[in-house]
């Protein structure tokens, strides 16, 4: 009797399982879906193609379509070892040289198994169990993650959110101008954009032009400004809710899905878009492509067509499908080009989304000039080297003094071009608008190269670098004169709040937190 070979098919699902559970807190339900038909769809093709049409052994096929889904999924993972033994680092080694190697391990492993000649049924049975218990230790993480979420604390942190945040009372439009039509409102995160200071003593770059041509044009630019949090999502959860983490759960506080979890829902369904709503806003997202600040939910979701997901890219990347698409195309990966005409679809179309009957809220994530560095001052394409990864700080130089030079120099080689395409946006903003809008354009954290997320306790001039950022705030005269230096993001929709819709909110402290991810250790 011939045992089935299914373990094909359990291999292919297995790398989308192990990422999901890898990551559960940002992943939805649904981004799993086209990844998991495909790779199904895969194996069937592989397994069952040549049976039909060519009568061969299907446990002898199974063996071999198992083989070529395992090293078709570790093609990133080879290509590392490969870099890390020839060249004692883990990106360098071209594609040019790896991917004929990476052929030829496939065409050798071809040849050995079409060698074999012993019992069929004992391979498969072995393949067949090895396969189930990879997707039992998966599902097991993936249970865990699930109970974890859903016995997580999250009502006393809701409970403390209703004190002193954005609510249903006192609401009021007097300094507004009482009657007149509501502005439309952006919050512009430019992802990792330094202060000027910083760009000029650690990146010996003069950013001045850019902040002179903002001050003329209106905005209150916060020369001493800082980031709360030293992370994206933890930032962004504090200033789209108006709130510190302090009070976060004990259970979410010391990590884990549930945390994460937690402070992804604070972006997706912030306090800031419930709070405008009511006053009959409609959010508009862009896709920013990395998924714990993707707001799929919001009543406009922008995205360039063929919108790939972080969660897609990842999985790309740990293929042979981004060296291929280089050899095809002469670009630098699926991923790392379609990330780049990403944020080319935003900068394209920021000032076009509210065109429609408003008032609208638009939030706008651009991750740059945040790694990866895919373009020059001119708006080129430059190559990243290796796939598409939004690695930082330590993740990105590992503390090497070259790594380091090449960052700094990658990041401050695409400043002009934001720079430009931010003034094109902001003039075409303020000249389509009926109503002044209000324009927040203001980074998340600082650069990161000399950021070890490995030291916790850095010294004070990483915590500068990393802390201090650009911060710049158009808003009504009645309202800019309650804009300070010093201000942190925590306070800019509070500052927006009770002195443009009459809320009862009082400033929260100027503080930064240090900690990756969830330890909150005020430094600054």
């Amino acid at each position: 009797m011939r045992i089935p070979p299914i373990h094909p098919f359990l291999f292919a699902v297995y790398p989308i399982l192990f990422l999901w559970s890898s990551n559960f807190g940002s992943v939805s339900n649904q981004e799993i879906l086209v990844p998991f038909i495909i790779s199904v769809g895969g194996a069937a093709v592989l397994l069952l193609i040549p049976y039909f049409c060519f009568g061969w052994d299907i446990r002898k096929i199974g063996i071999w379509a198992s083989f070529f889904i395992c090293t078709f999924f570790s093609y990133w993972v080879l290509h590392r070892l490969a870099s890390y033994v020839l060249l004692g680092k883990s990106v360098g080694l071209s594609n040019y040289y790896f991917l004929p190697v990476w052929v030829f391990i496939l065409f050798l492993g071809t040849a050995c198994i079409a060698r074999i000649q012993g019992n069929l049924n004992k391979m498969t049975s072995a393949l067949n169990v090895l396969s189930c218990l990879l997707l039992l230790f998966s599902g097991v993480n993936i249970a865990r993650h699930s109970f974890e979420t859903a016995h997580a604390a999250l009502e006393p942190f809701e409970a403390r959110l209703d004190n002193g945040t954005p609510g249903q009372k006192n609401m009021s439009r007097a300094a507004l101008g009482g009657g007149r039509s509501l502005p439309d409102i952006y919050y512009i995160i430019l992802d990792g954009y330094g202060r000027s200071d910083v760009l000029k003593n650690i990146y010996d770059y003069d950013n001045s032009a850019f902040l002179d041509w903002l001050t003329q044009k209106g905005f209150y630019v916060a020369n001493r400004s800082r980031a709360n949090y030293c992370s994206t999502y933890l930032s962004l959860a504090s200033s789209l809710n108006c709130t510190l983490l302090n009070n976060l759960p004990t259970e979410i506080e010391s990590g884990g899905e549930a945390g994460e979890r937690l402070l992804v829902e604070m972006i997706r369904n912030s306090r800031i878009s419930s709070f405008l709503k009511d006053f009959g806003y409609k959010t508009v997202a862009f896709s920013s492509g990395y998924s714990k600040t993707e707001m799929k939910s919001a009543d406009f979701y922008v995205a360039p067509p063929g919108n790939i997901s972080e969660f897609s890219n990842v999985l790309i990347s740990m293929t042979p499908l981004d060296a291929f698409y280089f050899h095809l195309f002469h670009y630098d990966g699926l991923g790392n080009d379609f990330h780049r005409r990403r944020l080319f679809f935003i900068f394209d179309n920021l000032a076009e989304v509210t065109r429609g009957k408003g008032p609208f809220f638009v939030f706008c994530h651009l991750v740059t000039p945040h790694p990866p560095f895919l373009f020059d001052e001119k708006g080129r394409s430059v190559s990243p080297r290796q796939p598409l990864t939004f690695a930082e700080a330590s993740d990105f130089h590992n503390m090497d003094p070259l790594l380091q030079n090449e960052y700094r120099s990658g990041y401050i080689r695409q400043i002009p071009y934001i720079n430009r395409r931010i003034m094109e946006s902001v003039e075409k903003i303020i000249s389509n608008s009926s109503e002044p809008p209000i324009i927040v354009i203001q980074a998340d954290h600082g650069p990161g190269s000399m950021l070890d997320w490995n030291n916790s306790d850095p010294e004070n001039s990483v915590l500068v670098e990393r802390s201090s950022i650009l911060n710049a705030i158009y808003v009504p005269e009645q309202m800019r004169r309650f804009l300070y230096p010093n201000m942190t993001p925590v306070n800019t929709f509070r500052i927006i709040l009770k002195h443009g819709f009459g809320q009862p909110l009082e400033l929260q402290p100027d503080k930064t937190y240090y900690g990756e991810p969830f330890m909150h250790t005020s430094v600054l």
